[in-house]
């Protein structure tokens, strides 16, 4: 396919296979280039003159061999069947962890230090948010929000919030999580993200990587990478890449990863806007939508995904995501060399914070909120006004998490073991306290344990949650985990109905279909092309062999009748 561009670039409507081509045609301009799926062929205009077939003898030549190919939409499928068949890597996204059940709290840290982003919170530990109501979990949905009935004494802490952090830590993944309700007000700072630690690591030596965060009343969603120095995102093109724009930085687009680069806000990091409707009371009204996060070290790239509720497209709602069917997504970073190497981005822990005040949020209270922010500060909103955050709770419909898996060779078994490159994080800095905080006891049982959520699971976790509304697209396809069927090699052992041997065979079977298929389709591409090329030879016979002096001169050289 790349010689197949490049030839067509240079030399239209022939094809050089060389031993070392230079870079294709058919890929952007840029160092960038090699980060990025290869792009079709444009077809002729309509209109433009059919090309003419090279001469004979040009047909073969001391550097390289040549073919003769039609510039037509058949060069377009031999482009993509090239492409589809060199591939080095055959497989796909294996789902390895499903976090939305009752269990939901014991999958997550609960950090109760100082706020560094410097809001007027208090995180508090997990019996506290127990006893306040702050948090709940079904098997459908989660449920966890700041303290919105009390007013904070002045001098006292900030007013009580939640921010909590994944056990596990990741290393790549894709990350699908369908909301319900985002916090949003003025004065509110939500954020789902992932940030990397290590011993000894100042943030952001290991990355983080903001999926969805907005502030106060935002309708779009900033979805940010933020690091050291040597993440460079200038040569990633809008319009082109992603389907949206750089957030706007001091002087400059913020495509500059690094905290303090120059021309940009502090902390802002490289950020790009979402869609109109992502985040806010437009998305809530809608009843929420599903993002898609993808961290792809591998390839090189993390892109991002949104799509309202009810629109999200059928392989997710199956539960067998293929991001490369998705079309152009929203955000996207490179994870090349040049750009921004790999390296910047470890063990990352997968974080949801409700923040209220703080450096973002009060930095654009006064345009956002200017109605309150004539009459009050935002500290004071937040500490003597909680009917003004009402609206400061995430409701959670899913959150899955997928690994990369190539598919395994004839004979080999999948093993659960090898599809999840998670790892348990070490212990954490976050202690999680044993007592009640201001609110005593209430709602726990008498003698209750509180040394662990899993032991804190009563009625306030258990509390009636709305029922999940199915929208109609999704109810044709929608499948209960109980009833979804399996698909062998695709999923881990031990967790499919289908025989191992079933599996394989299907597998092989589907493989050879469409190796079958594509090599049938580059056969007929050749036929047209060369059986083109014979109808033109022998319309030109015909032509000559109308000339009368010619007939003559051929019948009497010839004996032809």
């Amino acid at each position: 396919c790349r010689w197949m561009a490049q030839a067509q670039g240079a030399d239209p409507g022939k094809f050089w296979a060389r031993p070392a081509p230079p870079a294709p045609d058919c890929c952007p301009p840029g160092p960038s280039a090699g980060a990025r799926p290869l792009r079709p062929l444009q077809a002729p205009s309509a209109g433009s003159p059919p090309l003419p077939p090279p001469p004979v003898e040009e047909l073969l030549g001391s550097s390289g061999v040549q073919m003769d190919m039609p510039r037509s939409a058949g060069m377009q499928v031999a482009c993509a069947l090239a492409g589809f068949l060199a591939s080095p890597v055959v497989g796909q996204y294996v789902h390895s962890e499903k976090y939305v059940d009752r269990d939901f709290f014991t999958k997550w840290d609960f950090f109760n230090i100082d706020d560094p982003s410097h809001g007027h919170v208090s995180y508090v530990d997990y019996p506290t948010a127990v006893s306040f109501n702050l948090v709940g979990a079904n098997d459908d949905e989660v449920f966890m929000s700041a303290d919105t009935n009390s007013v904070v004494q002045p001098g006292g802490e900030g007013r009580k919030s939640l921010r909590l952090q994944s056990v596990k830590t990741y290393n790549s993944g894709l990350f699908i999580i369908h909301v319900k309700h985002v916090p949003t007000g003025c004065g509110v700072w939500p954020a789902f993200w992932l940030y990397g630690e290590g011993p000894g690591d100042q943030w952001p030596a290991w990355g983080e990587y903001d999926i969805i965060e907005g502030v106060n009343k935002a309708n779009i969603v900033r979805t940010a990478l933020h690091t050291s120095a040597g993440c460079d995102q200038s040569g990633v093109v809008p319009g082109q890449d992603f389907s949206s724009v750089f957030t706007q930085g001091m002087s400059k687009a913020a495509d500059n990863c690094d905290i303090k680069a120059d021309g940009q806000y502090k902390n802002q990091g490289c950020s790009q806007d979402g869609p109109p409707g992502s985040i806010g009371d437009e998305l809530n009204t809608a009843g929420g939508g599903t993002w898609a996060g993808e961290w792809d070290p591998i390839g090189k790239r993390i892109r991002t995904w949104f799509w309202p509720d009810g629109s999200e497209p059928l392989d997710i709602v199956a539960k067998i995501p293929d991001p490369d069917g998705w079309g152009k997504p929203y955000s996207f970073f490179s994870l090349e060399d040049w750009a921004c190497p790999t390296s910047h981005f470890q063990n990352m822990r997968m974080v949801f914070s409700l923040d209220l005040g703080g450096d973002l949020a009060e930095s654009h209270f006064q345009k956002s909120c200017p109605d309150l922010a004539s009459r009050m500060s935002c500290a004071d909103l937040i500490q003597y006004h909680p009917e003004e955050l009402k609206q400061a709770f995430w409701s959670i419909k899913a959150l899955d998490v997928y690994q990369w898996r190539p598919l395994p060779p004839p004979g080999a078994e999948f093993d659960a073991s090898t599809a999840t490159p998670t790892t348990e994080a070490p212990p954490s800095f976050v202690q999680v306290g044993v007592t009640a905080g201001a609110g005593g006891s209430a709602g726990l049982p008498p003698g209750a344990d509180l040394s662990s959520p899993a032991a804190l699971r009563h009625e306030a976790m258990d509390r009636s949650l709305p029922a999940p509304t199915v929208p109609p697209e999704m109810s044709k396809v929608s499948i209960s985990d109980r009833d979804r069927p399996s698909f062998g090699f695709m999923q881990a052992r031990g967790d499919t109905s289908i025989p191992p041997f079933v599996a394989r065979a299907a597998a092989w079977m589907g493989s050879a279909i469409a190796g079958a298929t594509a090599l049938v389709l580059l056969l007929v591409i050749i036929r047209v092309a060369s059986g083109s090329r014979q109808s033109e030879s022998d319309r030109q016979v015909v032509m000559h062999l109308n000339d009368s002096d010619s007939c003559n001169s051929c019948r009497t050289q010839s004996g032809l009748d």
